[in-house]
C-alpha cells in the first residue's frame, strides 16, 4: 500500500524521507497553501449542517455522528487534493472490514493495485487540464494575456495607456521598446552615467557618516536607498537631484514639486482602488478617484514638460537622457515625441525605483542575517580589491564568490557593504534584524527598520 515502504509515514529516515517532509511542510502544509483550501473547509462543514438539519426537520432524533465526521474528513481531503467529491452523507459504508487472515495479503495488493490506478488517473486527468490551461493561455491567446488590463490610472496617469509598461502589444509597444534598448539601456548610454552613480553612492555614505561622526547611531536605510534612487535616475533623465542627503539642491520648490507628485503616484496604486475591481465604483467616481487622478496627470504632464522645454532651450547639449531624446527629435519627429519622453520618463520612475530599492534593502537584510556568507563576500572582497578603496562597477567581475548572489546583488549594495559591513559579528546581530559597525571611522551602526527575516 505504501509503494514499498516509500510514503512519508513508512519510508525510513534518510534523504529520501527528509525530501518527502521538505516538500510536504513548503507545498502542502504551508499556511499560504492551507488558507487556499479554508473555503473547501467551509463548505463540507455547510454539507455536514444541512445533513444533520434534514434528520431533524421534525424533531430531536439520533445521528451516527462518528460516521458523518468520517465522511467530512474524507470530502475534504479528496476536495483538496483532486477537487471531487466521493461520500453522500448517510450513505457512507465503513472501509475497515473484517477481513479473513488467509487471504489478507492479497486483498491488500489487489487494493494497492486498484488505489495505484484511481490516483494516477486522477494526477493525468489534472495534467491534461493544464495542459490545455496552458495552451489556450500562451498559444492561443498569448497576446491578450501579455497586455495589462486597463486600469484608470493607465488612462491618466500612462497617457491613455500609451507608454512602454502600460501600451498593448503591438507596433506601438515594439518601437517604445526599441528606443529603450537602443538609445536608454544601452551599454554605452548606461556607461555613460556611471559617474552619477558613483557621486550618489558617496553622497549615500557621506550622509550615513555625518550621522554618526561621535558615536553609533541608528537610521532608517530604506528611506535613504530610494532617495538615492530617484536621484540617480532624475540626474540621469535630467541631470537634477530632488532628494538630498543636504546638499547640492539647486531649487528647493520644484524639488517639493517632484516629491509630492511621486507620493500621491505612489498612493494611487492600482491594488489600492476598488473601483479598478468593481465597475459600478468606477461609474460613480467613487471616492472622487477619476478626479484626482485627473488632477495628477495634469501636474505631472505640466512638470515633466517644463523639464523637456529647459533642456530644449538650452544652447549646448547636455549628457542627460532627455538631451539625448531630443536630438534624436530633430531627426525622427515622428519617433520621438515630447509625449513618448515623457512617457519614457514616468517608466523609468515607477517600474526603476521601488524594483532597485527592494532589491537593495532584501540584500543587505540577507547578508546580515547569514553571518557566514556575509564574512566570505567580505573576505573575497579585501583580498581581490582591498580595503583601502570603494568598490568600482568595472570590479564587480572580479568577485567570483557564489555567481548566483552576485548577480542578484548590484554595485551599490557591494559599495556599501564594502564601507558600512566590514567585520560584522554574530553577537551585533539581533534577532529579526541586521545591526552593522562599520570598521573605517567615523563609526556606523546600521539598523535595518523594517523587520524582515530568511
Amino acid at each position: 500500500m505504501h509503494y514499498n515502504n516509500t510514503t512519508l509515514i513508512q519510508s525510513p529516515y534518510g534523504d529520501h524521507w527528509r525530501n518527502l517532509r521538505r516538500i510536504s511542510t513548503l507545498e502542502i502544509f504551508s499556511n499560504n497553501r492551507l488558507n487556499k483550501f479554508l473555503g473547501i473547509r467551509r463548505d463540507e462543514i455547510k454539507h455536514l449542517l444541512r445533513s444533520l438539519s434534514r434528520n431533524s426537520c421534525h424533531g430531536f432524533t439520533k445521528v451516527e455522528l462518528q460516521s458523518r465526521l468520517l465522511e467530512m474528513t474524507f470530502n475534504s481531503i479528496m476536495r483538496m487534493v483532486a477537487g471531487k467529491r466521493y461520500y453522500r452523507y448517510a450513505e457512507f459504508v465503513p472501509i475497515l472490514r473484517w477481513m479473513d487472515y488467509g487471504g489478507l495479503e492479497k486483498k491488500l495488493k489487489s487494493l494497492s493495485e486498484r488505489t495505484d490506478e484511481f490516483l494516477q488517473a486522477l494526477i493525468d486527468e489534472q495534467r491534461r487540464k493544464e495542459e490545455e490551461a496552458v495552451e489556450e493561455c500562451f498559444t492561443k491567446n498569448d497576446i491578450v494575456l501579455a497586455n495589462r488590463p486597463p486600469f484608470l490610472l493607465g488612462k491618466q496617469m500612462h497617457y491613455n495607456n500609451t507608454t512602454l509598461i502600460q501600451s498593448p502589444y503591438g507596433d506601438h509597444w515594439r518601437n517604445l521598446r526599441r528606443i529603450s534598448t537602443l538609445e536608454i539601456f544601452s551599454n554605452n548610454r548606461l556607461n555613460k552615467f556611471s559617474g552619477i552613480r558613483r557621486d550618489e553612492i558617496k553622497h549615500l555614505l557621506r550622509s550615513l557618516s555625518r550621522n554618526s561622526c561621535h558615536s553609533f547611531t541608528k537610521v532608517e536605510l530604506q528611506s535613504m536607498l530610494l532617495e538615492m534612487t530617484f536621484n540617480s535616475i532624475m540626474r540621469m533623465v535630467a541631470g537634477k537631484r530632488y532628494y538630498r542627503y543636504g546638499e547640492n539642491m539647486k531649487d528647493e520648490e520644484e524639488a517639493r514639486q517632484f516629491r509630492r507628485i511621486i507620493k500621491e503616484s505612489i498612493g494611487f496604486g492600482g491594488a489600492s482602488n476598488p473601483a479598478e475591481f468593481v465597475p459600478i465604483l468606477r461609474w460613480m467616481d467613487y471616492g472622487g478617484l477619476e478626479k484626482k487622478l485627473k488632477s495628477l496627470s495634469e501636474r505631472t504632464d505640466e512638470f515633466l514638460q517644463a523639464l523637456i522645454d529647459e533642456q530644449r532651450r538650452k544652447e549646448e547639449e547636455g549628457n542627460t537622457m532627455i538631451d539625448h531624446m531630443l536630438s534624436l527629435q530633430k531627426s525622427q519627429p515622428d519617433y520621438y515625441t515630447d509625449q513618448i519622453i515623457k512617457g519614457l520618463i514616468l517608466v523609468l520612475l515607477f517600474a526603476g525605483t521601488g524594483t532597485s530599492t527592494v532589491t537593495l534593502k532584501w540584500t543587505m537584510t540577507n547578508l546580515l542575517n547569514h553571518p557566514n556568507m556575509l564574512k566570505k563576500a567580505r573576505d573575497e572582497i579585501d583580498s581581490q580589491i582591498g580595503e583601502d578603496k570603494l568598490i568600482e562597477e568595472s570590479d564587480v567581475s572580479k568577485l567570483h564568490y557564489d555567481d548566483a548572489e552576485k548577480s542578484s546583488v548590484s554595485y551599490t549594495t557591494l559599495t556599501c557593504s564594502k564601507q558600512c559591513l566590514h567585520n560584522t559579528k554574530r553577537e551585533d546581530l539581533a534577532e529579526n534584524t541586521g545591526v552593522v559597525p562599520a570598521k573605517y571611522p567615523p563609526k556606523v551602526k546600521l539598523e535595518l527598520l523594517t523587520t524582515l527575516k530568511c
